[in-house]
């Protein structure tokens, strides 16, 4: 282990545990008629993180003090997400909102350029703002798009379909709560009973809190997806990560958008699944800092 490596490790290990005992001031910005709150801290280039389809600002916690202590820190909840009240029933939520809403984010700022991160469900989000706003974005870091950007290849379509099927059928019996839906999902997604669970109290009251959005996500007019010529308009710097032992639609997803934008860096975490960012939060930061030390 090189001395640089090392040190960067101790870094973080002492950011995360001083982010254990010092609550964030949370801001708020007004953005397309909505309050959106969000986490401001650190100095230097801006660091964007748009959280995924269950969850806020709070899922990154345990990124912010090592990422503050050398960037300028910045995590939204976005519309309908954390426990802000809603500006309306619900009836404006979609990924377009959500796109929308983080472009104008970005230019509330006025930070100039940032640097993107996404997972999951904001991956395509993340994508769709670097595409129409290359003004407004230096770099992206994606943990596994969930959303099929790139795919063209008939069979990894249909894999694609039934992989998102078979994660999101119902269980037999009566219709679940919010909370046990949200349950559903945690473990759904990484393939393993008892993922949820595994969590500290902390995180599982944010997860708890968002799954009053799953009805909203689950009644959403689908967007169609970004085709590979589309994501290839993209010219922000892209690292694109994915689990190895993912299902298969994250896989076919973090593997066709790096295909289909240029000089994208693909990265494959050995033994890893979707919720690694979280079960891992210090090897998810070490990847993210060299990534932006790199730019």
């Amino acid at each position: 282990m090189t001395t640089r490596i090392a040190a960067l490790i101790a870094a973080i290990a002492l950011a995360a545990c001083s982010a254990s005992t010092t609550a964030p001031a949370v801001k708020h910005m007004s953005v397309n008629g909505a309050s959106l709150a969000y986490v401001d801290e650190g100095a230097g280039a801006p660091v964007v993180f748009v959280h995924g389809r269950l969850g806020d600002y709070r899922v990154w916690e345990a990124d912010r003090a090592p990422i503050a202590a050398h960037h300028r820190f910045i995590a939204l909840a976005q519309r309908y997400f954390g426990t802000e009240p809603w500006p309306d029933k619900g009836e404006n939520f979609s990924t377009t909102t959500h796109i929308a809403d983080l472009a104008a984010f970005v230019q509330g700022l006025n930070a100039g350029p940032v640097t993107l991160v996404g997972w999951s469900y904001s991956g395509r989000i993340v994508l769709q703002v670097a595409r129409d706003h290359p003004e407004l974005v230096k770099s992206i870091f994606i943990y596994e798009p969930a959303d099929g950007d790139g795919i063209t290849d008939a069979a990894e379509l249909e894999t694609f379909s039934n992989d998102w099927k078979a994660m999101l059928a119902p269980p037999p019996g009566a219709p679940p709560t919010d909370a046990e839906l949200a349950r559903l999902l945690i473990d759904g997604v990484d393939e393993t009973p008892g993922s949820f669970d595994s969590f500290s109290p902390a995180l599982r009251d944010v997860l708890l809190d968002d799954a009053r959005t799953l009805s909203l996500g689950a009644s959403a007019t689908p967007v169609p997806p970004l085709s590979c010529e589309q994501l290839k308009d993209i010219k922000a710097q892209t690292t694109i990560v994915r689990g190895e032992l993912s299902r298969p639609l994250f896989k076919l997803s973090s593997d066709a958008a790096a295909r289909c934008i240029a000089n994208a860096r693909h990265i494959v975490v050995p033994g890893q699944r979707h919720l690694w960012p979280a079960q891992q939060p210090a090897a998810f930061t070490k990847m993210l800092l060299e990534f932006l030390d790199g730019q």
